[in-house]
């Protein structure tokens, strides 16, 4: 009988201890959980991000096209342009000189009555 009571309290100890590790276990599966949810999270909103940016970008490029083709249009406009050519002007002459440009000089509406 001794012998009996000692393995059952034996096998009681044990099966106490494998509750015990698979409490643990449980325990361990669930903290692991929700650190793969937080992971998860955290992918999603730098994946959010990631796709702003690149919309951004897209953006930028665009805009960036937008303005070299004003650029060269400005340019071209520009270039029908040209200055008299002129004596050098002193500081005070070139606050009150008069810009001479040609041929817009020539394009530029006479007033009429006080209305161009």
């Amino acid at each position: 009988m001794d012998q009996t009571a000692a393995s059952l309290n034996k096998s009681s100890t044990v099966t106490a201890e494998a509750v015990s590790l698979i409490d643990e276990i449980a325990k361990a599966s669930q903290e692991q959980a929700e650190s793969t949810a937080q992971i998860n999270k955290g992918v999603e909103q730098i994946s959010a991000v990631v796709q702003n940016n690149a919309a951004t970008a897209e953006e930028s490029a665009a805009a960036s096209e937008e303005l070299t083709a004003q650029s060269l249009t400005m340019q071209e406009l520009l270039s029908r342009f040209q200055l008299r050519e002129s004596e050098p002007a002193t500081l005070s002459d070139s606050v009150h000189a008069e810009v001479l440009i040609s041929p817009a000089q020539e394009n530029i509406p006479t007033s009429i009555g006080g209305k161009y």
